[in-house]
């Protein structure tokens, strides 16, 4: 067996060196919880080599970042790995939405899946005039000189702030007020109690309240909570995101 430094489990016959753990879904990942584990869904997978092997990991293993994948957009973890035929594997016991991928856990049957291995892959810092730009990649090393191609569009994930979390709203008559907790890019635990990096030059929010298709109330404020005056009566849906380099995605509340 080969680990890596994140805790990443997989196993090659055949070979002293562990290479990239590829595949796709073979099974749809219905969307979950990303607060808690995941104890209902499950994942199969084909790699794409039936030589390598997906290996069970304790759950204190997997909480200090063991078994760590992308599942189409979604990061998951996954503690559990059951092998059902050569190349293929069931995956439960599931932590979801990790790294702040929670709003993308809308799946289909051929996603890709790919074990993330941070001592396997390589950082390239681009400028932020690249965004929206096109790269053509092409690996280089031993044997590749006819590798093929790739392009990608340079969407600047990474610079997206998480959604925030724990929105309260109290409504008041035609008064709301809604509170919230923002996330950091740079640090997603709270190891000395203290507020995460703020990781933005400033810190900001996009603020929109709808009701139905309307958009009743969009703005900006600079603070994680938001006092709205005259709201309508009935269902709302409240959304909020924080802003940086590029925007992060909207935290839903819907209220009654």
């Amino acid at each position: 067996m080969l680990s890596t430094d994140a805790g990443v489990s997989y196993r090659q016959a055949g070979t002293a060196e562990a290479a990239s753990v590829m595949g796709v879904a073979v099974s749809v990942l219905p969307a979950g919880p990303a607060e808690t584990w995941d104890r209902h869904s499950y994942l199969d997978v084909a790699l794409l080599n039936p030589a390598m092997w997906l290996e069970s990991r304790p759950l204190a293993a997997v909480l200090s970042g063991a078994n760590l994948a992308l599942v189409g957009d979604e990061i998951i973890q996954f503690a559990e790995a059951e092998a059902l035929a050569p190349g293929r594997f069931r995956l439960s016991m599931l932590l979801r939405g990790r790294r702040g991928t929670e709003h993308v856990m809308q799946h289909a049957a051929g996603d890709r899946f790919v074990i993330l291995d941070p001592t396997a892959m390589l950082a390239t810092d681009l400028s932020s005039e690249m965004l929206g730009q096109q790269l053509r990649l092409r690996p280089q090393g031993s044997g590749d000189a006819a590798a093929m191609i790739a392009s990608m569009t340079v969407l600047g994930a990474s610079l997206a702030p998480p959604s925030p979390v724990h929105l309260k709203a109290r409504r008041l008559g035609n008064d709301l007020t809604v509170h919230w907790v923002r996330r950091s890019r740079t640090g997603f635990g709270w190891r000395d109690f203290m507020d995460v990096p703020l990781a933005e030059d400033g810190e900001a929010y996009l603020v929109e309240l709808w009701q139905g298709s309307v958009r009743f109330q969009s703005l900006t404020v600079g603070k994680p909570w938001v006092e709205i005056t005259s709201v309508p009566p009935g269902p709302l849906e409240f959304k909020v995101a924080q802003l940086g380099a590029v925007p992060g995605a909207f935290a839903r509340l819907m209220l009654s």
